[in-house]
């Protein structure tokens, strides 16, 4: 179903972080299901999903005619026996998070960093003066720290990065059943909020990479500790009989099966696997490609959209793919949205080895590495996928997640590596014979630093291309 038996548990979640937060209170109505559709760009059955799904959790009251309602009172959490299992079932989730984040955050905030001007640095210091000056609540403190964290990683200017990165903290968001704490648990996290950020502003103006990252990794692992002891004095005594992890919700611009279809016959068009210039019926398409009459026929009116085929009624389609075609193409509004997206998930994907390639490297065996030295040989190249294949060793559950993700947007952008396929540059045909030989050799050291080098030099070449 493309995605839809995790789409909606995903927008469950986001729903419910927003009556956590308090943006849907106890007893209000949640907005209409055409306005959530139009919120979450979905179709009306994976909202009807996702808020049966609260209601069968106790979250929403549903009423035939009517918006559902809030039944969750976050006031008084201690009682709410839901919420308490909730958090039991998420305590390892959460714990996964905190350990990716002080795995990835260093090396994102590191990068968007050295993308910040004088005036960025000079914002960057006022919002973290009016952090730890201005009076907040604990939820106020919450927010006000995320929205810090996204103004530092949004001088990277990718909007899938800030909104992974607001997923993952909205994941970590923890209401508090008890109240008669929260002053103290208020004036201790400001304390070390003040202390933490202060020092990391520091470690900036010095241009110290290594002594950032440490204070960054350390606040992390303090945070988590904090988290963890909440976890374990308000769900004592509950035994969940399941995990809730995260999972990241990308956006579906590529990830439809018809897209990635798309690519793969006008990768094969361009191989001129249809010599005739005529395509097959539709019934013999889906076969060939392994999709639905339903996702073909789609498929093939995007391809007319696209001008690189014309269907006539009764005589089928015919291929006009061509020189000048590509070219009008590639110019489309349509094509260059979706290369915009691919560029951002390059850039991810660079980030996210750069913080993990190392360890993945060493959990996998001899075997996997002879395949992809053999992958790369049959592409001539190094595509994002072979990396992402490696991360997904990793032992935590969160970053192998972002890791599938990522591996799902790169292989549905078949169809812009298609129409943008290049001649590599000299330097590049020798990184990549380079890579395949350590591959052989099992130089893993040298396996790490040359596929960082040609992944950066792919991201580097998108973005020349976009300009």
């Amino acid at each position: 179903m493309e995605q839809e038996a995790t789409l909606y548990r995903q927008i469950q979640r986001q729903i419910l972080q927003d009556i956590y937060k308090g943006t849907y209170p106890y007893g209000t109505k949640l907005p209409s299901l055409q306005t959530l559709c139009e919120q979450f760009g979905v179709g009306r059955n994976t909202i009807r999903a996702a808020l049966a799904l609260l209601e069968k959790d106790g979250a929403l009251q549903r009423i035939k005619g009517s918006c559902a309602r809030v039944s969750l009172d976050i006031q008084h959490l201690e009682n709410n026996r839901y919420f308490l299992y909730r958090m039991a079932c998420s305590r390892n989730g959460i714990a996964h998070v905190y350990d990716a984040l002080g795995v990835l955050m260093p090396v994102a905030i590191h990068a968007a960093l050295q993308h910040a001007d004088a005036k960025h640095l000079e914002e960057l210091q006022c919002g973290i003066r009016q952090l730890t000056q201005k009076e907040h609540t604990l939820y106020e403190l919450n927010e006000a720290l995320q929205q810090l964290y996204l103004q530092v990683l949004g001088f990277l200017g990718n909007t899938y990065l800030l909104e992974l990165a607001k997923q993952l903290l909205d994941f970590l968001y923890l209401p508090y059943a008890k109240q008669e704490n929260c002053e103290e648990a208020l004036a201790d996290n400001k304390g070390k909020l003040s202390e933490t950020l202060a020092k990391i502003l520091l470690f900036v103006m010095q241009n110290n990479p290594f002594m950032m990252k440490k204070t960054i990794r350390y606040f992390c692992e303090a945070t988590k500790k904090d988290s963890m002891r909440y976890l374990d004095r308000v769900c004592e005594g509950i035994h969940p009989q399941k995990d809730i992890e995260f999972e990241w919700y990308t956006g579906r611009e590529v990830s439809f099966l018809y897209m990635k279809t798309a690519g793969s016959m006008v990768r094969d068009i361009a191989e001129n696997r249809y010599p005739d210039g005529q395509l097959l019926n539709l019934e013999r398409l889906s076969e060939r490609y392994a999709v639905s009459l339903r996702t073909m026929r789609r498929t093939i009116k995007f391809l007319n959209d696209l001008q690189l085929v014309e269907t006539r009624n009764g005589l089928g389609s015919r291929i006009v793919y061509s020189a000048q075609q590509k070219i009008s193409c590639m110019q489309q509004p349509q094509i260059q949205t979706l290369l915009d997206y691919y560029i951002c998930m390059l850039e991810l994907t660079e980030l996210l080895a750069r913080a993990t390639l190392s360890s993945c490297m060493e959990r996998c065996t001899q075997e996997e590495l002879d395949v992809l030295a053999e992958r790369i040989q049959a592409r001539e190249g190094l595509s994002p996928e072979p990396v992402l294949d490696i991360i997904k060793h990793h032992e935590n559950p969160c970053i192998r997640n972002i890791a599938e993700q990522l591996s799902e947007s790169v292989s549905g952008s078949m169809l812009i590596r298609t129409l943008f396929q290049h001649t590599p540059e000299k330097q590049i045909e020798q990184n990549v014979k380079g890579l395949r030989q350590a591959l052989v050799n099992r130089e893993r050291r040298k396996v790490i630093q040359l596929m960082l080098e040609l992944l950066h030099s792919e991201t580097d070449r998108w973005k020349k291309q976009k300009c």
